[in-house]
């Protein structure tokens, strides 16, 4: 019942297509950092950071590192696994291995929720890629993703929050019934 009130939600917002360049800036790791040459902790230990990579899973953390802090990605920004087509918020300052792009808002409001929003929304967009297509900051420049927006098509991120919230309030509902 409440995922169709969801889904209706969805369908009667209005929505408009943006350029990935639009909206963000498509930067390279300030470092790339390779596996073989790290220490990977499973967990955070102190002074560690999430290690980010081209996994599809976890939030494409493979761990945690401990590096110069000089090269941590910013935190409250989307990392972008360019042979995997993953994207994830990170809410954390981040090192990344090879291949991923951090995306950096060029619009203030941004937080959490917004950032998860737009995670699902780009995510979406790339199903139609496959592992190995391939990808430049050109061509992720270039994707175009759709996002709620307002009568004069300034996004909507009002609507991004709220459905956000409900989402995870739903969630957190069936959790709770199942663990009942």
């Amino acid at each position: 019942k409440v995922e169709a009130h969801l889904t209706q939600k969805l369908q009667q917002v209005k929505w408009a297509e943006f350029e990935l360049q639009e909206l963000f800036e498509i930067n390279s790791s300030k470092k790339i950092y390779h596996a073989n040459d790290l220490q990977i902790f499973n967990e955070e230990v102190k002074k560690s950071y999430p290690y980010v990579v081209r996994m599809t899973q976890n939030n494409g953390i493979r761990g945690y590192i401990v590096e110069d802090c000089e090269f941590l990605n910013p935190a409250n920004t989307l990392s972008f696994a360019q042979d995997t087509f993953s994207v994830f918020y990170q809410e954390k300052p981040f090192y990344t291995g090879n291949k991923v792009k951090i995306l950096i808002p060029k619009f203030q409001q941004w937080n959490k929720k917004i950032g998860l929003s737009f995670s699902v929304i780009f995510q979406k967009v790339l199903e139609k890629f496959t592992w190995g297509t391939g990808s430049t900051v050109e061509t992720i420049a270039k994707t175009k993703i759709s996002l709620p927006v307002k009568k004069d098509r300034e996004i909507d991120f009002a609507f991004m929050e709220d459905f956000i919230s409900q989402l995870e309030a739903c969630r957190l509902s069936q959790l709770e019934a199942y663990l009942l």
